[in-house]
């Protein structure tokens, strides 16, 4: 898309990419005056499509956005926008240092030479005293889109180059599928994500039954916008039959859904089991499959010492490790069954008094799965981020096993970067955000000498409470060794940190956030930068604070969609690639990323080490050389994208298909060089023999087959006598994480205006618990628990089932007093969500397995005590902090 101006209105069009997708972006006099999403010029497109029984689907020209991309230009001219460097008031590098006022004290203005010396000095000195391992990274979950701005680029290559600890997440976005399915299938790289691979036609083409558990791919699919909703209407017009297993009655179920099964959150087990001791007994299960495909099925497929010599070699510390025989009645289906050591049938009857659903709707769901084709959607999604969420993915992955994974109309997916249109990997774009960007395309790159890590979670812990020993934890897990690695803080032979660098802002995300807020004002941390475009959270607890350009300020390259290492290609709209124009010039003083860590570097005397004699530009040219874009790197900069033309002679790749169709050692065209999926088997371990070499065979947190486990904080927690209300806490539907919270022009679609003029984070609740509590539509309550309290505005729903409320995070953060647990304003569910480890096997995050309470809130009480907080003293986004 030509940036000229057009010749009747002086618009200049630019294109970029965003996490709501491709926009186009309108500029005039130098200021933008509208965003739009991207729309291909049809001569530019050979478009797929899918022919099914006369009907086509094929995807549209426009490519789909989510609700914040269009009104994202309020975000870049926001009066949150950081524009300057700032410094807090009372934080004097050369002097006292004042930890304890982090999130009190203001911040002044100070110029890009006094940030640049202070860093220098500051670096200089804990390089020095302690060493690079006192030196911290970290950064926000989901920066927006790009290849070279983006933190597996600039960060990483700047923190490994120098040296430094990292503050790491789990892979929270499918946590349970991370710490479950690699042990049943392998595919470590994706966090036990199964590549997804035309998976659209699939369903199109030979799916009877739509299976969404816990799945709501119309309103959560955060990075492809909501491309599936055309896809939901085209299949309802095929006549597939849609089921939708949740305790809300989300978008996608409320706009496709023909049935709609209630479930109390964290009972999905139960009703996997009850749905599977259905088909054992009707015998509506592929036997032959499980018997030559899997191990662990049943008491005659067990471990039995045969194992895959490839993977051995490739994982020597396993060897000796690994079972020979496993104890009679622990498959399975004696599990299911009641055979096993429990001696519990797992009838349909007894998953009904579990998990809600009445027993005859078990049953007629089951026999409608066993008779028919059948796509399950329940990859991610809210069940995966609960304690012992590690089961549900084993659970799920075993359920589609038995309905013969990889079959016609047999798929298993979730709700975004699965579903995948046609995908041709012999057209090469852009790199993928997570493959490293810079680092791929220069000479040299410097391993971190600091083998130290700090899991996200353990923050608070490690800084008031050292040392600290746990396992995993980890962002990246490319095996079990890397799952079971034991880490402690702080490591032999490295500090404790002194210096915090936070790319971006991520407060909104860790649960039970008050832990953060502590862990920021420990005495001995001694530094906190936070580079940021927004005064966000994390902002507020800096001591330094570095103004950040926006996608709207820069020059990339990206492919929408496109994760890279961890999820395998997979779009369902047209494939393209976009070049992000710089579309105005940087608000006030921001730069990118990738220019401070550059200044900082030369500043180091590593500048030559970190760009190695490159610019911005010549770093595109190099990364844009990779691809295989017929365009010229001037012709695709000037254009704005390319979309890569639906060939003739594409053969589709179905999921499973080879795995299924073919006897498990044969040779194939895959990184194994023959068919098996990565298990010390090389088939799928219903009975995992990592699980029972590490735990044994009778560990009640991490069974060595998968089981239905009462959660922590769940339906039948004796905790619910005090906090009988479960809450659902998912990805908010008008905003990124925290992005974007304050743009007015989304809050007013569904935040609650008090009767005091503020706009609460809306809670939704069935009316029945409205009632009880003697709550109405509009009200304002204080939604608690023992973590914390937080205030929001009720709507009242029947869509919600009773005894669940729903309550999202990324609410900025506004609390009624300085001290960290005071009273938020916002109504942030991470206020009061879980930060204990999903069980003994996984540290990482079970924020969903939440109980609390609400009742309505006396705002003029409120107002009267907290007055300096109702006027926002200590708000996220008051930088002057008066």
């Amino acid at each position: 898309m030509s940036s000229a101006p057009h010749p009747e209105d002086g618009i200049r069009r630019y294109t970029t990419c965003s996490t709501a997708g491709p926009l186009s972006v309108h500029v005039k006099d130098e200021r933008i005056i509208r965003v739009e999403p991207l729309t291909f010029d049809a001569d530019d497109v050979v478009s797929w499509e899918v022919d099914v029984n006369g009907k086509t689907y094929r995807p549209p020209l426009t490519a789909p956005v989510l609700p914040w991309g269009i009104t994202s230009k309020k975000m870049a001219y926001s009066d949150e926008r950081v524009s300057h460097p700032y410094k807090r008031v009372d934080w004097d590098p050369k002097g006292e240092r004042h930890p304890e006022n982090r999130g009190k004290s203001g911040y002044e203005r100070i110029s890009w030479d006094e940030a640049y010396q202070i860093l220098e000095d500051e670096y200089n000195r804990i390089l020095d005293a302690y060493g690079p391992s006192a030196l911290c990274y970290s950064h926000s979950a989901h920066p927006e889109w790009g290849s070279l701005h983006y933190l597996f680029s600039d960060l990483y290559r700047f923190r490994d180059m120098i040296g430094g600890t990292y503050l790491e997440f789990t892979p929270n976005s499918w946590e349970g599928w991370a710490s479950g399915a690699p042990f049943l299938w392998g595919f470590w790289m994706g966090h036990g994500l199964p590549a997804a691979e035309d998976t659209l036609q699939d369903i199109s083409t030979d799916s009877e039954l739509i299976v969404l558990w816990g799945n709501d791919p119309m309103f959560h699919n955060v990075y492809n916008g909501i491309d599936t909703a055309r896809l939901w209407q085209w299949w309802r017009e095929l006549g597939k039959t849609i089921v939708l297993i949740d305790p809300l009655l989300n978008e996608t179920g409320l706009a496709a859904a023909d049935v709609w099964l209630p479930i109390y959150p964290g009972t999905d087990n139960a009703l996997a089991a009850a749905i599977a001791y259905v088909w054992i007994q009707d015998g509506t299960y592929d036997k032959e499959y499980l018997d030559t495909h899997c191990i662990g099925f049943d008491e005659d497929h067990m471990p039995d010492g045969a194992y895959d010599e490839d993977y051995l070699k490739a994982h020597p510390a396993w060897r000796e490790a690994l079972p020979t025989s496993a104890r009679p009645g622990l498959s399975f289906k004696s599990y299911i069954t009641g055979d096993g050591p429990d001696g519990t049938p797992k009838t349909p009857e007894w998953a009904a008094a579990i998990c809600g659903i009445e027993a005859r709707k078990i049953v007629a769901l089951a026999k409608a799965w066993g008779s028919r084709p059948t796509s399950l959607w329940a990859m991610e999604g809210g069940a995966c981020r609960r304690t012992f969420a590690h089961e549900f993915a084993r659970m799920m992955g075993t359920l589609a096993m038995m309905q013969g994974l990889g079959a016609p109309g047999s798929n298993i997916i979730g709700t975004g970067l699965s579903l995948s249109g046609p995908y041709d990997t012999r057209q090469v774009g852009p790199t993928g955000y997570a493959d490293g960007g810079m680092n791929v395309v220069l000479d040299h790159y410097y391993p971190n000498p600091v083998p130290a890590k700090i899991t996200f979670t353990k923050f608070m812990d490690c800084m008031y409470d050292a040392p600290q020993k746990w396992r995993g934890g980890h962002i990246d897990n490319f095996g079990p060794e890397m799952f079971f690695d034991e880490v402690e803080y702080p490591m032999p032979g490295c500090s404790e940190i002194k210096l915090l660098w936070q790319r971006g802002s991520t407060l909104t995300n860790p649960p039970d956030n008050k832990r953060q807020f502590k862990g920021y004002r420990y005495e001995n941390l001694e530094t906190i930068v936070v580079t940021a475009p927004w005064f966000d959270r994390d902002c507020r607890y800096a001591d330094l604070v570095l103004p950040i350009t926006t996608i709207f300020e820069r020059q990339d390259i990206t492919e929408p969609g496109s994760v890279g290492q961890y999820v395998p290609p997979a779009y369902n709209g047209l494939r393209s690639a976009v070049y992000n124009q710089r579309a105005i010039e940087p608000v006030g003083e921001s730069k990118t990323d990738l220019e401070i860590f550059e200044e900082l570097a030369n500043r180091l005397g590593r500048g030559e080490d970190f760009m190695e004699g490159n610019t911005e530009e010549t770093l595109l040219q190099k990364m844009y050389a990779r691809t295989e874009i017929p365009l010229s790197y001037d012709e695709f900069k000037e254009k704005g994208y390319y979309v890569w033309p639906a060939l003739p002679d594409y053969e589709p790749h179905k999921q499973f298909s080879f795995f299924h169709d073919n006897p498990v050692g044969v040779p194939a065209a895959n990184p194994f060089g023959k068919n098996v999926v990565e298990t010390p088997t090389g088939k799928v371990e219903i009975y995992s023999t990592l699980i029972h070499a590490f735990y044994g065979d009778d560990n009640p947190e991490i069974p060595c087959v998968p089981h239905y486990i009462p959660e922590v904080e769940g339906r039948y927690d004796a905790k619910r006598e005090q906090y009988p209300l479960q809450m659902l806490m998912a990805h908010p539907k008008f905003r990124f994480h925290g992005k974007y919270d304050k743009i007015e022009w989304l809050a007013e679609n569904y935040k609650v205006k008090g009767p005091d003029g503020y706009p609460y984070e809306p809670v939704m609740m069935n009316p029945v618990d409205a009632a009880e509590r003697g709550l109405a539509e509009g009200d304002i309550v204080r939604a608690f628990n023992d973590r914390g309290e937080t205030l929001a505005g009720v709507v009242l729903s029947d869509r919600i089932m009773p005894g669940v409320a729903w309550l999202s995070y990324g609410a900025w953060n506004d609390p009624m007093e300085p001290e960290t647990g005071a009273l938020d304003r916002s109504g942030d569910g991470n206020v009061l969500s879980y930060a204990g480890p999903q069980s003994v096997h996984h540290v990482g995050g079970a924020f969903n397995s939440v109980l609390f309470d609400a009742e309505k809130a006396d705002l003029d009480e409120i107002a009267a005590r907290y007055p300096e907080g109702v006027a926002g003293k200590w708000s996220t986004w008051n930088r002057k902090g008066e």
